[in-house]
């Protein structure tokens, strides 16, 4: 059965390719069916994280630096605030349907 997925904004893609590194690091091929997404849009981002030194690579396997433990520890709060408040938007609306929340 075929359920529909919306689409991730771009903190929710980094935030899923850093959560996926461990201690002794991730191979490519494994972070991209991690993080779900395609091999493409994985180096767009791999990229871009390096540059802003959030990962490294070393001996064939990808790394999380201090600063991307830091990042993913930032975006860690913030999707637990995201998700608070989409909870308390469900209540609102259940209580009061006609309430417009944009």
């Amino acid at each position: 059965m075929y359920t529909e997925r919306k689409k991730r904004s771009e903190y929710e893609i980094i935030f899923d390719i850093l959560k996926q590194f461990g201690e002794t690091g991730i191979k490519r091929t494994q972070l991209m069916f991690r993080s779900r997404l395609n091999y493409k849009i994985m180096l767009k981002y791999l990229s871009r994280l390096a540059a802003g030194g959030f990962v490294e690579e070393r001996d064939g396997m990808l790394r999380i630096t201090d600063r991307g433990r830091k990042l993913l520890e930032i975006l860690y709060a913030y999707m637990s605030k995201k998700n608070e408040l989409i909870g308390i938007s469900k209540e609102i609306r259940e209580l009061y349907p006609e309430i417009n929340l944009s």
